[in-house]
Formats: C-alpha cells, sequence, structure tokens
C-alpha cells in the first residue's frame, strides 16, 4: 500500500472515528468520489418568451410586432434545443396586474417562426379586447412531440418546404451577424 493510501484511509477512518457516516460521506465528497446513479437531465416541458412593457399600451400593431418578436425567440429555442410543439400558448398582463392566459392545441407540432406567430395573433385577435390596456406579453410552445406533419388535401406542400428552407436560412444568418440581423417590419404580414 502506499503512502498516499494509508494516508488517505487515515484520513478516511479518522473522520469516521470523529463524526461517523456523514464523516466518511464527507472524505467520499473531498476526494471527489461519488456512488450514486448518472441520471438524466429532466425534460423541457415547454419554451416560452414575455415582454413587461415600460408603460401599458392598447397600440395593436405595436403589441402584434411584439407577438412577432417573440415568437420568433420561442422558435428559435425550441430548434435549438430540437423540439417540435403542438399548444401555443399566449399570455396576457392587463394594466391592473390580472393575468389572462389561452392556449390553442395545433394539428401538427411546429417550431417555426411564422407558424408560431400565426397561431400566437389568432389568439390574439380572439381574446385581446380592443382598446384593454397590456402591461405584459408572452408566447409559449408545449407539448413537445416527434417532428411529423400530417397533411390535408389543400395543404402546398411546395410552399411549406419553401417556409422551412426560409427559416434554415434565416438561422444562418442570425447565427453569423446577430440575432437582429433581420427584423421584420410592422406591417408584414
Amino acid at each position: 500500500m502506499s503512502e498516499k493510501a494509508v494516508k488517505d484511509t487515515y484520513s478516511k477512518y479518522m473522520l469516521n472515528q470523529r463524526f461517523g457516516k456523514p464523516g466518511r460521506d464527507m472524505w467520499y465528497h473531498a476526494n471527489a468520489i461519488d456512488k450514486s446513479p448518472v441520471l438524466p437531465l429532466p425534460t423541457q416541458k415547454s419554451a416560452g418568451r414575455q415582454m413587461t412593457f415600460r408603460e401599458d399600451t392598447n397600440n395593436e400593431e405595436g403589441l402584434k410586432l411584439t407577438l412577432r418578436r417573440l415568437s420568433a425567440e420561442v422558435g428559435w429555442q425550441a430548434r435549438r434545443d430540437g423540439l417540435y410543439g403542438r399548444a401555443i400558448t399566449l399570455t396576457l398582463r392587463w394594466a391592473n396586474y390580472s393575468t389572462f392566459t389561452r392556449q390553442m392545441t395545433l394539428r401538427n407540432p411546429i417550431n417555426r417562426d411564422d407558424q408560431i406567430y400565426a397561431a400566437a395573433t389568432d389568439l390574439f385577435d380572439r381574446y385581446w379586447l380592443r382598446g384593454k390596456l397590456v402591461r405584459l406579453i408572452g408566447v409559449g410552445l408545449s407539448e413537445f412531440g416527434e417532428r411529423c406533419w400530417q397533411w390535408s388535401v389543400w395543404e402546398d406542400r411546395r410552399a411549406h418546404k419553401t417556409a422551412e428552407d426560409l427559416q434554415a436560412v434565416l438561422e444562418k444568418l442570425r447565427e453569423k451577424f446577430g440575432d437582429y440581423i433581420l427584423m421584420h417590419t410592422a406591417r408584414w404580414g
């Protein structure tokens, strides 16, 4: 037995004598020994972004522009993590601090910015009371699952492929030049 082994054993023995099981555990931790099983990281349940405004607003164009930006951030987060979600959540906090949340479940899992934005604005148009002041707005994506697409008879597959290709080009530009290299205009739709 080497000198180091004797020294380590004595230290372990001494700690065990003085403190009992906690002393032995202390020695194991000090020597980077851990016999507990390695557990996988918990799976992500949702991706979401919110924005609180400096001042309450009821500017519909500004709110939808913010929804577009938040949708892009949620889409980027989902694509980065390889996730596709079926549920879109819209969160609105009114000027009186009460919070309003609505969710929509989609037929197919998505992670493209335009699809997230379309679902979020659909919820916004259905539930926002025109003129009501908004303090916070948020978009979420959840119910993650496998990437699959159930085509309807009327869907244009070429347009879907073109949108996916465009999203891939936008990702490359953002990676190379930063998040805000390309911005949507307020009236683009």
